[in-house]
Protein backbone atom coordinates (compact mmCIF):
# COMPACT_ATOMS: atom_id res chain seq x y z
CA UNK A 1 0.00 0.00 0.00
CA UNK A 2 2.86 2.18 0.58
CA UNK A 3 4.58 2.06 -2.99
CA UNK A 4 1.01 3.17 -4.43
CA UNK A 5 0.80 5.73 -2.12
CA UNK A 6 3.97 6.97 -2.09
CA UNK A 7 3.89 6.74 -6.31
CA UNK A 8 0.32 8.61 -6.69
CA UNK A 9 2.14 11.22 -3.74
CA UNK A 10 4.88 12.03 -6.12
CA UNK A 11 3.01 12.88 -9.39
CA UNK A 12 0.47 14.99 -7.43
CA UNK A 13 3.58 17.08 -6.03
CA UNK A 14 3.22 16.08 -2.26
CA UNK A 15 6.41 14.55 -1.08
CA UNK A 16 8.22 16.92 1.04
CA UNK A 17 4.82 19.36 1.83
CA UNK A 18 2.62 19.37 4.80
CA UNK A 19 -0.24 17.98 1.91
CA UNK A 20 1.47 15.01 1.18
CA UNK A 21 2.06 14.16 5.52
CA UNK A 22 -1.98 15.33 5.86
CA UNK A 23 -3.83 14.13 3.50
CA UNK A 24 -3.28 10.34 2.88
CA UNK A 25 -4.77 10.17 6.66
CA UNK A 26 -7.70 11.74 5.93
CA UNK A 27 -9.42 9.52 4.16
CA UNK A 28 -8.13 6.58 5.38
CA UNK A 29 -10.72 3.15 5.96
CA UNK A 30 -10.71 2.86 9.52
CA UNK A 31 -12.25 6.49 9.61
CA UNK A 32 -14.96 5.77 7.22
CA UNK A 33 -16.12 2.79 8.87
CA UNK A 34 -16.56 4.18 12.20
CA UNK A 35 -18.65 7.03 10.78
CA UNK A 36 -20.72 4.62 9.30
CA UNK A 37 -21.11 2.93 12.25
CA UNK A 38 -21.53 6.43 14.76
CA UNK A 39 -24.52 6.94 12.17
CA UNK A 40 -26.34 4.23 11.87
CA UNK A 41 -27.11 4.45 15.91
CA UNK A 42 -29.06 7.75 15.60
CA UNK A 43 -32.23 7.00 15.36
CA UNK A 44 -33.90 6.78 12.18
CA UNK A 45 -37.17 8.33 12.89
CA UNK A 46 -35.98 11.26 13.29
CA UNK A 47 -34.53 11.95 9.75
CA UNK A 48 -37.62 10.03 8.50
CA UNK A 49 -39.67 13.17 10.73
CA UNK A 50 -37.37 15.71 8.72
CA UNK A 51 -37.45 13.82 5.44
CA UNK A 52 -41.65 14.30 6.06
CA UNK A 53 -41.23 18.01 7.35
CA UNK A 54 -39.92 18.40 3.22
CA UNK A 55 -36.38 19.09 3.97
CA UNK A 56 -33.56 18.38 1.51
CA UNK A 57 -30.83 15.89 2.37
CA UNK A 58 -28.26 18.50 2.42
CA UNK A 59 -30.39 20.06 5.06
CA UNK A 60 -31.02 16.56 6.68
CA UNK A 61 -27.11 16.30 7.22
CA UNK A 62 -25.95 19.72 8.17
CA UNK A 63 -28.77 20.40 10.70
CA UNK A 64 -29.48 16.94 12.25
CA UNK A 65 -27.12 14.83 11.43
CA UNK A 66 -23.54 16.55 11.66
CA UNK A 67 -24.86 18.26 15.02
CA UNK A 68 -25.53 14.41 16.34
CA UNK A 69 -22.49 12.98 15.08
CA UNK A 70 -20.06 15.75 16.92
CA UNK A 71 -18.94 13.29 19.97
CA UNK A 72 -17.82 10.77 17.19
CA UNK A 73 -16.25 13.67 14.57
CA UNK A 74 -13.90 14.61 18.22
CA UNK A 75 -13.12 10.79 18.91
CA UNK A 76 -12.64 10.16 15.16
CA UNK A 77 -10.02 13.56 15.48
CA UNK A 78 -8.17 12.39 18.67
CA UNK A 79 -7.49 9.08 17.37
CA UNK A 80 -6.44 9.96 14.10
CA UNK A 81 -4.25 13.07 15.86
CA UNK A 82 -2.72 10.30 17.42
CA UNK A 83 -2.11 7.84 14.69
CA UNK A 84 -0.44 10.59 12.89
CA UNK A 85 1.27 11.78 15.80
CA UNK A 86 3.21 8.91 16.13
CA UNK A 87 3.45 7.74 12.86
CA UNK A 88 6.76 6.90 11.58
CA UNK A 89 7.23 5.13 8.42
CA UNK A 90 5.07 7.35 6.22
CA UNK A 91 6.84 10.44 7.29
CA UNK A 92 10.29 8.79 6.67
CA UNK A 93 9.21 8.19 3.53
CA UNK A 94 7.16 11.24 2.72
CA UNK A 95 9.92 13.50 3.59
CA UNK A 96 13.34 14.43 1.91
CA UNK A 97 14.11 17.96 3.95
CA UNK A 98 15.42 17.87 7.49
CA UNK A 99 12.89 20.96 7.56
CA UNK A 100 9.94 18.83 6.93
CA UNK A 101 10.53 15.29 9.30
CA UNK A 102 8.21 14.61 12.29
CA UNK A 103 9.63 14.52 15.71
CA UNK A 104 9.36 10.61 15.63
CA UNK A 105 11.42 10.59 12.67
CA UNK A 106 14.01 12.88 13.90
CA UNK A 107 14.30 11.02 17.30
CA UNK A 108 15.45 8.18 15.00
CA UNK A 109 17.97 9.67 12.96
CA UNK A 110 19.38 11.61 16.40
CA UNK A 111 21.07 8.38 17.36
CA UNK A 112 22.88 9.11 14.17
CA UNK A 113 24.64 12.28 15.42
CA UNK A 114 24.50 11.11 19.18
CA UNK A 115 25.08 7.62 19.61
CA UNK A 116 24.57 6.54 23.23
CA UNK A 117 22.98 9.79 24.44
CA UNK A 118 20.27 8.60 26.65
CA UNK A 119 19.31 11.51 28.38
CA UNK A 120 19.36 13.55 25.05
CA UNK A 121 16.52 10.69 23.61
CA UNK A 122 14.67 10.73 26.66
CA UNK A 123 14.23 14.56 26.62
CA UNK A 124 12.86 14.03 22.85
CA UNK A 125 10.75 11.06 23.88
CA UNK A 126 9.21 13.55 26.46
CA UNK A 127 8.75 15.98 24.52
CA UNK A 128 7.23 13.95 21.64
CA UNK A 129 4.60 12.15 24.59
CA UNK A 130 3.79 15.82 25.86
CA UNK A 131 0.98 16.58 22.89
CA UNK A 132 -0.68 13.65 23.28
CA UNK A 133 -1.47 13.88 26.59
CA UNK A 134 -2.35 17.25 26.47
CA UNK A 135 -4.74 16.27 23.35
CA UNK A 136 -5.95 13.57 25.60
CA UNK A 137 -6.62 15.13 29.29
CA UNK A 138 -8.34 18.39 27.30
CA UNK A 139 -10.44 16.15 24.92
CA UNK A 140 -11.19 12.87 27.31
CA UNK A 141 -14.73 13.97 27.62
CA UNK A 142 -15.27 13.06 24.07
CA UNK A 143 -12.65 10.47 24.08
CA UNK A 144 -15.23 8.67 26.64
CA UNK A 145 -18.42 10.42 24.82
CA UNK A 146 -17.01 8.58 21.78
CA UNK A 147 -16.19 4.81 22.72
CA UNK A 148 -19.22 4.54 24.83
CA UNK A 149 -21.60 4.84 21.54
CA UNK A 150 -23.77 1.98 21.28
CA UNK A 151 -23.56 0.39 24.75
CA UNK A 152 -26.58 -0.80 26.78
CA UNK A 153 -27.36 1.23 29.60
CA UNK A 154 -28.43 -0.87 31.88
Amino acid sequence: MLVPLFIMSSRLGLVDSYAGLILPALASPYSVFLMKQFIQTLPSDLIDAVRVDGAHEFTIFTRIILPLIKPGLAFLGIITFIAQWNSFLWPLIITRSAEMRTLQVGLVLLREEVPLSYGVHMAGALLAAIPIVIVFLSSQKYFLRGTTVGAVKG
